[in-house]
């Protein structure tokens, strides 16, 4: 479901927040949280879109205050999302955005930064970043999974399974599933090597109708 500023977005406690109601304040939660922003260029040119960080604190709630985090933080590019998805399973996450939706921006190529609005992110203790996802997959995620099972990677990082195939088992998709901690554990990949590998198990994985998502914990 794409969320637009005219409607209400239901978060997966229940909890109704509009669009438009997100803080233009800083207030306190957790430091998981969404922005909403127009990105202006050099060119002139603006990007509206969408973004996530668990390290912003309260002072970023000015365009200043967040391009200046971006300087402290050497920050070479912002990852934006022209348009935020909601998702029904798993019900620890709520936020998607297709592939397609995705703008990598060289903070190096940013005027301005307008700050519009931003919300906490966080569910029970789970952060609820932004997913990327192919459009098939978020249409999938709409819908009762015919097999779940999730697999702790490591300390407060969870990975859950879900399968849309009715010819996969509970115990095949446990298997398949499992089979992370090969890519996890395995000392000689660097972080490259291992988020590249990821993302190919990941599509290997989805031409079976089977769609992975990580859940990070917050101690």
């Amino acid at each position: 479901m794409q969320i637009r500023l005219n409607r209400k977005l239901c978060l997966a406690l229940g909890v109704c927040l509009a669009l438009n109601a997100f803080s233009t304040t800083a207030s306190a939660g957790p430091e998981c949280h969404i922005y909403r922003a127009n990105i202006i260029l050099q060119n002139g040119s603006t990007i509206h879109g969408f973004f996530w960080r668990l390290s912003f604190d309260d002072v970023s709630t000015t365009g200043t205050d967040i391009q200046d985090y971006f300087k402290s933080n050497q920050w070479t590019a912002l990852t934006l999302y022209r348009k935020l998805q909601t998702i029904r399973y798993p019900k620890e996450q709520v936020f998607a955005a297709a592939r397609e939706d995705i703008v990598e921006v060289p903070t190096g190529t940013i005027r301005t930064i307008e700050y519009l609005s931003k919300m906490d992110c966080q569910t029970n203790n789970v952060t609820n970043e932004i997913l990327e996802l192919p459009q098939e997959a978020i249409n999938l995620l709409q819908k009762v999974p015919f097999a779940l099972v999730e697999t702790q990677v490591y300390d407060l990082n969870y990975e859950t399974c879900l399968s849309y195939n009715k010819q996969v088992s509970k115990s095949e998709l446990r298997r398949v599933c499992g089979k992370v901690q090969e890519i996890e554990s395995n000392p000689k990949l660097i972080a490259n090597e291992r988020e590249s590998r990821l993302k190919r198990r990941f599509d290997s994985l989805f031409k079976r109708r089977i769609i992975v998502i990580r859940s990070q914990g917050m101690p």
